[in-house]
């Protein structure tokens, strides 16, 4: 979709003021909100794929959840700033956690190298 077809749609729809455009492709910011972004790989350094990541708040309440791409990447776009601890497995490789704070207009980095060491790590 072109940019020009885009904010026209978002003007037409009544919320283009809501939205930040970053260049060209689909990276919209949400005024107010933050990033949280990793990338998840094994104990070889392999990226890993179809890994599951939660987004826990500081309660332990799961917020959010999504899962790793091939290229080992996962983010959470427009998250409330604030302290979260993300969480990622998968069964055969194992899990890992971080803990992030993450600011207004930021973009927090959690990446996850995976290992059995970790496997007990629940995602609920």
């Amino acid at each position: 979709m072109k940019n020009s077809t885009l904010c026209a749609l978002l003007a037409i729809a009544g919320i283009g003021g809501l939205f930040w455009w970053h260049g060209h492709g689909m990276d919209l910011t949400i005024p107010g909100t933050a990033n949280i972004a990793g990338r998840a790989w094994d104990d070889r350094g392999r990226a890993v794929a179809d890994a599951q990541v939660v987004l826990k708040d500081d309660a332990g309440r799961i917020v959010r959840r999504t899962s790793t791409g091939t290229d080992g990447r996962f983010s959470f776009l427009a998250c409330t700033p604030g302290r979260y601890r993300v969480v990622g497995a998968r069964a055969d490789v194992g899990g890992s956690e971080r803990v992030v704070t993450v600011k207004f207009g930021e973009e927090a980095r959690a990446n996850l190298p995976l290992n059995k060491a970790n496997a007990s790590l629940r995602l609920d």
